[in-house]
């Protein structure tokens, strides 16, 4: 079964900082994750010039935030087992 490791916690990060949203999640085997915004699944773009990337870890880790990314994100782990939803967490841009 999946195990969720490290809650997702709100953060706070000023503007053009990099923030981390951390979601560690065990289970064999080992489980995808995903992230949503404001419920919305975002695209798991590996895109270099991306400024949002989800690390290896599961993390979500967004580059230079900007106001637009101020939002409440959970993350979604799977496997072929089973799937386990994240708690709601913010990001709050600081000006």
């Amino acid at each position: 079964p999946l195990r969720v490791v490290v809650p997702t916690e709100s953060v706070s990060a000023h503007l053009g900082d990099t923030a981390l949203l951390r979601c560690e999640v065990t289970g064999e085997p080992m489980p995808v994750v995903r992230w949503q915004k404001n419920r919305e699944d975002l695209p798991l773009t590996y895109d270099p010039d991306s400024r949002v990337l989800v690390l290896p870890s599961g993390s979500l880790q967004v580059s230079r935030v900007q106001p637009p990314d101020s939002a409440t994100y959970r993350c979604l782990a799977e496997n072929p087992g089973s799937a386990r939803t994240g708690t709601d967490a913010d990001l709050r841009v600081i000006p």
